[in-house]
C-alpha cells in the first residue's frame, strides 16, 4: 500500500514538469509491478505477478483504487501505455472477481458486505481510470460496463436526504461523508462526458452534494 503515496508527486509532475517528482512517482508506479520491490512476498503474491498482475493483488476492493490510480497517474505524466495497460487489465480481473449481481461490491470474496468507503474507492477508481483510457483498450468496454452497473445499483441505495450508508444496504447503517463523496465524484464525472444520462443521473448527484 506504501506505493499509492505516488499519486501525489506524478500529480506535481503533470503541474510542474520536474524531473524529481516524476522520478519519485514512477518508482512507486514500477514498484508495483516489480515483485522484488516486495518483502518476503507470499506465494500468491507471486502467483499474481505471475500472471501479468501486480504483486500487490489482494483480490479487496481497496486495491481497486490503490492500485489502478497509480498507474492512471504515471500514464498522465509520462503518456506511456504500458501504465495506463496495467490499470486496465487489473481493473477488468478485479471486476470479475468482486462485483456482484446487484452492482456493488463485497470488500473481498470472503467478506461478504457492502462497505460504502470501499465501494467509494471503487467507483472513483473506475472513474479515474476511464477519464484517461483510451477507446481502443481492449478493457475499455468491460469497465464500462461495470461502471454503469455500479451507477445504476447507486441510484436504488441512496437515501432520502442524499448521501449512502456505512454498509450500503443496511437502512440501520449511518450516513457515511467519504463514500458519498466518492460516489458523487463518480456520477458527475460521467454525466458531464455523456456516460450518463443527465435527466437520471443529474438529480442524484446534486442531492449528493448538498447532502454533504
Amino acid at each position: 500500500d506504501y506505493t499509492v503515496f505516488g499519486i501525489v508527486p506524478l500529480e506535481l509532475a503533470v503541474q510542474t514538469h520536474e524531473p524529481r517528482y516524476l522520478g519519485m512517482g514512477r518508482r512507486c508506479a514500477d514498484a508495483q509491478w516489480q515483485i522484488d520491490a516486495a518483502e518476503d512476498p507470499p506465494a500468491e503474491a507471486r502467483a499474481f505477478a505471475a500472471d501479468g498482475l501486480s504483486w500487490q493483488t489482494r483480490m479487496w476492493i481497496d486495491d481497486m483504487y490503490m492500485i489502478t490510480m497509480v498507474q492512471v497517474q504515471a500514464y498522465r505524466a509520462t503518456h506511456e501505455p504500458g501504465y495506463i495497460e496495467h490499470a486496465a487489465r487489473e481493473m477488468a480481473v478485479y471486476l470479475d472477481s468482486l462485483q456482484r449481481p446487484n452492482g456493488l461490491f463485497y470488500h473481498a470474496p470472503d467478506v461478504p458486505f457492502y462497505w460504502g468507503r470501499g465501494n467509494g474507492w471503487v467507483a472513483a477508481g473506475m472513474t479515474e481510470l476511464l477519464l484517461s483510457l483510451p477507446r481502443d483498450n481492449p478493457y475499455y468496454d468491460r469497465i464500462m460496463r461495470g461502471y454503469h452497473k455500479m451507477m445504476a445499483a447507486l441510484l436504488r441505495y441512496q437515501t432520502k436526504e442524499g448521501m449512502w450508508r456505512q454498509r450500503i444496504e443496511d437502512k440501520d447503517s449511518r450516513p457515511e461523508t467519504s463514500g458519498t463523496g466518492m460516489f458523487a465524484f463518480a456520477i458527475i464525472s460521467g454525466v458531464k462526458p455523456g456516460w450518463l444520462p443527465p435527466e437520471r443521473y443529474g438529480p442524484a448527484a446534486r442531492k449528493a452534494w448538498l447532502s454533504l
